[in-house]
């Protein structure tokens, strides 16, 4: 009896595990699609002439909370400690604001490029920097979308195949 509940145990939370895999990048694309909502919104800021932490927290404001709670943080450090550097500060706060999302590597070290053009450089190079991440969310959105279909089905399968795997094993 023991041995059957173990079995029903692991193979449902095998189950599981690849449910929620499956749904990993969707939560992404969600993200990353807040992240360039915010950016656009970054951008017209800039070229209305409003300071980087007014426009970070003009964003936070606008913002759902996964991502505005990182906008809040940039903008309210950059307001309490306005001699220090402005990419240190949104480096610490991409750590910090955006650890609990499901962003990769890859996409925080874009935003990490865009904070090192933030604050010092003139609007046009801001601006240029604000392009560049836009284009990068894009272009990673796309991508995303091209493999979500497929990505959900494999990683339904293996969670269920690996679960039925162990299941027979310790039977």
């Amino acid at each position: 009896m023991v041995k059957i509940l173990g079995c029903v145990l692991v193979l449902a939370s095998s189950v599981l595990l690849g449910i929620y895999y499956s749904f990993r990048d969707g939560y992404r694309m969600a993200n990353l699609s807040e992240i360039r909502k915010a950016l656009i919104i970054l951008k017209s800021e800039i070229t209305f002439s409003a300071t980087l932490p007014e426009a970070l927290l003009s964003i936070s404001d606008r913002l759902e909370a996964g991502v505005s709670g990182f906008f809040l943080l940039a903008g309210t450090r950059l307001t309490e400690k306005p001699s220090e550097e402005s990419a240190v500060i949104w480096r610490e706060c991409l750590k910090e604001g955006l650890a609990h999302s499901y962003l990769v590597n890859e996409d925080i070290e874009c935003l990490e490029r865009l904070g090192e053009t933030l604050g010092g450089l003139g609007k046009t190079a801001q601006e240029d920097g604000v392009d560049m991440a836009i284009m990068y969310i894009d272009s990673k959105v796309d991508e995303l979308r091209g493999s979500e279909a497929k990505n959900k089905k494999l990683y339904r399968s293996v969670g269920a195949a690996g679960g039925l795997l162990i299941t027979i094993l310790m039977i």
